[in-house]
């Protein structure tokens, strides 16, 4: 009876072969994981900067005794400026991929916000004087401009930003004066 000790180079080679071939796939599941795993981060920060705009914007709105809304949003120069009850100012300015939130005691700044979305966006700001309301509307120029003429179904992620916040001036201060003792 002849027993081997070793093992052949063919033996070596074949289970080296096989081990390169596991290694390959896995590091390519690996790589499709991290990727999807970081669209799915992204799409969750621009859907929580979008809350947050939201949010702030609504309550800026309410408790705002003045409004100014500027026909376009040059650079430097605010979407729209909130003079509040209290002597705060609030500015929002837009970037490409931001709306960024200023505000203001007697012209000295003490904050900013910014709201960080992960495509370009376009924000517009229209006011309503009859109503005495304000939209805030911004949307994904290049995503809704890119999907005219497909017809397929939308991936959760890829879908175009689309936020549209409505909000009635002095709310707030109306509630106010309203709960105020006679």
């Amino acid at each position: 009876m002849n027993h081997r000790r070793g093992i052949s180079l063919i033996e070596l080679i074949v289970v080296i072969s096989g081990v390169s071939v596991v290694l390959g796939v896995s590091v390519g599941l690996l790589h499709r994981v991290m990727r999807t795993q970081s669209n799915t981060r992204h799409f969750f920060d621009s859907e929580r900067a979008a809350m947050r705009l939201s949010g702030q914007f609504r309550k800026d709105i309410h408790a705002a005794s003045e409004v100014f809304v500027s026909d376009n949003s040059t650079e430097g120069k605010p979407l729209i400026h909130l003079t509040l009850h209290d002597g705060w100012a609030v500015d929002y300015f837009t970037s490409t991929t931001a709306v960024v939130r200023t505000s203001s005691k007697e012209g000295i700044p003490s904050a900013r916000e910014e709201f960080v979305f992960d495509r370009e966006v376009d924000a517009v700001v229209h006011q309503d004087l009859e109503a005495h309301a304000v939209v805030l509307s911004i949307s994904d120029l290049v995503s809704s401009v890119a999907l005219q003429g497909i017809s397929k179904p939308l991936d959760e992620r890829n879908k175009p930003i689309a936020l549209s916040v409505y909000a009635i001036k002095g709310r707030d201060l109306r509630m106010r004066t309203a709960e105020s003792p006679r």
